[in-house]
């Protein structure tokens, strides 16, 4: 799998580069970022903005991501609408919530919708 993973001041920032977020390329995902959360990394931006596509194996990469961060902060940015429909669909929307950024919002490519979800109630 192909994540950029950027440190901001102690926020990661893991943007996957992949268009797929599917069986093959979760575990590396969980491998990765769990390192970080290892090191006390409590608040991660997970960019799905290459992301067309996303099964359950993803969705369950995603929450056992935001399982390792109790009482910590998981926003999902960059969601283009087949992905922010997946997680309406699974009911996930109501673990992540719309929010506004309280610094400069990420930049987002060409296809993607300006989907800011985040499971920290202090985010919205």
């Amino acid at each position: 799998m192909n994540i950029e993973l950027k440190d901001a001041s102690g926020l990661l920032v893991a943007k996957i580069l992949d268009r797929r977020l599917d069986a093959a390329a979760t575990p590396d995902l969980k491998a990765k970022v769990g390192e970080w959360i290892d090191k006390g990394t409590g608040r991660i931006v997970l960019d799905l903005t290459d992301v067309e596509f996303v099964d359950s194996t993803g969705l369950g990469a995603i929450l056992s991501i935001l399982k390792r961060l109790p009482g910590q902060s998981l926003v999902l940015a960059g969601c283009r609408p087949p992905i922010a429909e997946l997680l309406k669909l699974t009911r996930l929307d109501r673990v992540f919530k719309p929010s506004r950024p309280k610094r400069r919002p990420l930049r987002r490519s060409g296809g993607s919708s300006s989907c800011l979800l985040s499971n920290s109630p202090s985010a919205a």
